[in-house]
């Protein structure tokens, strides 16, 4: 079936030889492809009307008529749209023809069928399945929180919620397989069990894979062809779809193809391997200052959990000796400098806090340097089942894309500014304009997966840490 790239290229191949062209006559010779209205009034509706535009949404083509009213068509399996010159033999297995005004008619050829059209905007009809499509693989409203959201209480295999149209509108069976190899996920897992990184590289994998179908005009194995009779390049780009018991072109393991939800499904044994239950979870612990964050910290600590501190890491980047603190002497100055060749903390914290691009350039010196130690820290506790990326910035610096679940210890407003005057002696403005330049409570709220309420007992938050724990094998 035709998915989004090649509806797509058929609606900009049309544009040149339908836009501003009138229908002089509809000729239907299988009925069952006129969705709505009835036969007759559909040919009755569209003679004398002007095609002024040609839309899209997901697998569906929508003909703008000059009357308000449109045409909708779906190709289905193997149906294609043609524009041919009149002079021309009619196209073989066309059922429907659009006699235009100009020098060619559209004609709808179909070998099994299977596609519909239905003339709307008259008379209240709705399509259910055009109703119905979720957002485009390339809309903005795509994102990983999306697809974890549309998946919460399912428990369907990855492959068949991925093509939903309800979900994602314009994925088929090619583009499916090829974004699941692309972020190292096997088809057949269940929703329930993709993690917060996997739907991150999901996410993106399905953008890639269709921004590339697209840039070259489709994929054709078979029946695929634009308006001008076209095929599409993007076959020489697929990594599995269509390569089953070929080798795979990333580690050399033969492809393999099984059946999932009824559709064949070509992955990779090798590089689709992420076994549930036998990987490590890592969770991002973020919070505000005197939230209770560090007390967390500690306990997983004590718990025997590895827990990378970012702020630690953050002071051990900036020692002497270091080459994060040359970077920064190469960026300010030696005036940043103690006495001893320390880095002076309060000096630098004025320079930075003061002028936003000093405070970018500290960062990105900074955030570097501590990135790569978290990255080895990572990479050296690959073999435990859970560990812990402690920062303060996790949602402001994007580092919850390493995390497969955030969880944020939240506290009453008010108690947190009573902590933090106690704790740090700061006044009570210095305390509100600290937490004013971190991101607000509620759009890190949004983000989270778990909410740890330390508004009580220390004994409560530990019976809250425990809950959230056991949540990670639920």
């Amino acid at each position: 079936m035709p998915e989004l790239p090649e509806v797509e290229q058929v609606r900009i191949s049309l544009v040149p030889h339908v836009v501003g062209r009138t229908i002089t006559a509809v000729q239907v010779d299988v009925a069952k492809m006129v969705r709505h209205p009835g036969v007759e009034k559909f040919r009755k509706n569209l003679v004398g009307r002007t095609i002024t535009g040609v839309g899209r949404r997901g697998k569906y083509l929508r003909l703008e008529l000059d009357d308000g009213t449109w045409l909708l068509v779906h190709l289905r399996m193997t149906g294609a749209l043609l524009a041919v010159k009149k002079e021309l033999p009619e196209p073989r297995f066309t059922h429907l023809v659009f006699q235009l005004d100009g020098p060619e008619n559209l004609y709808f050829t179909d070998i099994r069928k299977f596609g519909v059209v239905a003339l709307m905007g008259r008379d209240g009809y709705q399509d259910k399945g055009y109703a119905s499509l979720g957002p485009e693989p390339l809309d903005g409203e795509l994102t990983p929180q999306y697809l974890k959201e549309k998946a919460r209480g399912k428990t369907a295999v990855l492959k068949a919620f991925l093509l939903d149209q309800s979900v994602i509108a314009g994925l088929g069976n090619i583009y499916v397989d090829e974004a699941l190899f692309a972020a190292g996920i096997r088809p057949t897992r269940r929703v329930n069990r993709v993690t917060r990184k996997e739907w991150e590289a999901l996410t993106l994998a399905i953008k890639r894979v269709i921004a590339q179908g697209l840039a070259h005009h489709g994929t054709t194995f078979r029946n695929y062809q634009d308006a001008d009779g076209h095929m599409g390049d993007n076959s020489r780009y697929l990594q599995v779809y269509h390569r089953k018991g070929l080798p795979c072109l990333r580690c050399g393991t033969l492809l393999k193809q099984i059946k999932v939800s009824g559709r064949g499904s070509v992955y990779c044994p090798h590089c689709q391997n992420r076994k549930e239950g036998n990987r490590m979870t890592v969770i991002g612990l973020t919070g505000g200052i005197a939230s209770g964050k560090s007390t967390v910290s500690a306990y997983l600590k004590e718990k025997g959990i590895p827990v990378f501190d970012a702020d630690a890491s953050a002071w051990e980047v900036e020692k002497a000796g270091q080459p994060c603190l040359q970077q920064l002497v190469e960026a300010f100055g030696k005036g940043i400098l103690t006495p001893e060749g320390e880095l002076d903390r309060s000096h630098m914290a004025r320079l930075a806090f003061h002028d936003p691009r000093a405070l970018q350039q500290l960062n990105a010196i900074v955030h570097r340097a501590v990135e790569d130690r978290r990255d080895r820290f990572l990479a050296d506790h690959a073999g435990d089942a859970v560990v812990v990326l402690d920062a303060p910035l996790l949602l402001e610096c994007g580092w919850e894309k390493k995390a497969d679940t955030v969880w944020l210890v939240d506290i009453d407003p008010e108690q947190q500014i009573q902590r933090a005057m106690k704790r740090s002696g700061m006044t009570r403005q210095e305390v509100v304009d600290r937490i004013n330049r971190q991101m607000p409570l509620e759009e890190k709220r949004k983000k989270a997966d778990t909410i740890i309420d330390n508004s009580g007992t220390l004994e409560e938050l530990y019976q809250k840490v425990e809950k959230a724990l056991r949540g990670l094998s639920a």
